[in-house]
């Protein structure tokens, strides 16, 4: 009799077992056909402009994890940029589906930069991404290494290669936090280009949502305000820093004021000049509050610039007239 029982709570085991596999087995092909429709859904997926190809995604990775293996997706932002990758692949642990994992054999930039065409190239991207729907909260880890810029000004090729990029984005309801850091910039047509490290840390509040039309991928900013933590550029021949207040109107102007300095300014001021970023005046009038300011006998220099209706001003000096930011980046 107990011989009996015993095989019959054997036998009720193994049927559970055989059923709760079939379960999850069809349970994980619905998640998975799901996770599939949702990327041409989603606010932040990767798209092609005219219709989607259900056939070139595969969800693999049974029984644990989620993989999606996309051959090429296309990112339009505006007119003036696009993002493409190839070989895509998205995984997920089926535990813990909040944390996913990127990476892409190729990621390729097209854009334009004050109608400068601007490509950038790069291999092996990774990028670690988390969600949590409860805070609203979707943050990014990118790493991107040895890529390629080529940038067209003037009549003028510049090449650049960059050894290593990290960009950190965490987005909150309507605020967004970018960190980015370049290691190793080099230029090998213009040496005066090569860069030891680009480090910038800002906040974005009062964005507006993102939105997916018609293919492309807009951001929408009204009265957005960015609050710059920290912004540090070093070379071989000077390095700077700063950090500021600015603020975005509702014709996409940039005012406000960013307390900058420079660590042997002179040099600084002497290649903005060379450069023709300005002119003689304006050169004789930065040198002039140079050399009746207090800091004239250190190696570093603080100087207030402002931004008035996207003009840039040192002090009281106009240095630049900028576009609009929509028309600048977008």
């Amino acid at each position: 009799m107990k011989i009996l029982i015993k095989k019959n709570y054997i036998k009720y085991i193994v049927i559970f077992i055989i059923l709760f596999t079939i379960l999850y087995t069809v349970l994980w092909f619905l998640i998975a056909n799901q996770v599939k429709n949702n990327i041409y859904l989603s606010k932040n997926s990767l798209f092609y402009k005219n219709g989607f190809i259900h056939d070139s995604i595969s969800v693999n990775g049974y029984p644990f994890k989620f993989i999606i293996c996309m051959p090429q997706q296309i990112i339009k932002i505006g007119h003036k940029t696009k993002i493409s990758f190839k070989d895509m692949i998205i995984s997920s642990n089926i535990f813990n589906y909040k944390v996913m994992k990127v990476i892409s054999k190729e990621l390729n930039i097209f854009t334009y930069i004050n109608e400068n065409p601007i490509t950038f190239k790069s291999q092996n991207y990774q990028s670690i991404i988390r969600i949590d729907h409860k805070k609203n909260l979707y943050k990014q880890n990118h790493s991107i290494n040895n890529s390629k810029v080529l940038i067209k000004s003037n009549k003028k090729e510049i090449n650049l290669s960059i050894k290593k990029i990290n960009l950190l984005t965490a987005k909150e309801n309507n605020n967004l936090d970018l960190r980015i850091l370049f290691n190793s910039i080099s230029s090998y047509n213009y040496n005066d280009i090569s860069t030891d490290s680009i480090y910038i840390d800002l906040s974005l509040n009062n964005l507006n949502s993102f939105r997916v039309s018609e293919g492309y991928f807009e951001v929408l900013r009204e009265d957005a305000k960015i609050n710059l933590n920290n912004f540090y550029f070093k070379n071989k021949l000077f390095n700077f820093s700063a950090n500021g207040l600015l603020n975005i109107d509702k014709e996409f102007n940039l005012n406000g004021k960013l307390n900058f300095t420079s660590y042997d300014p002179m040099i600084f001021i002497y290649y903005l000049y060379e450069n023709k970023f300005i002119n003689i005046t304006q050169y004789k009038a930065i040198k002039l509050i140079y050399s009746i300011s207090k800091d004239i006998h250190r190696n570093k220099i603080d100087m207030p610039i402002y931004l008035k209706s996207s003009k840039i001003f040192i002090g009281p000096i106009f240095i630049y007239a900028m576009p609009p930011i929509n028309e600048l980046l977008f």
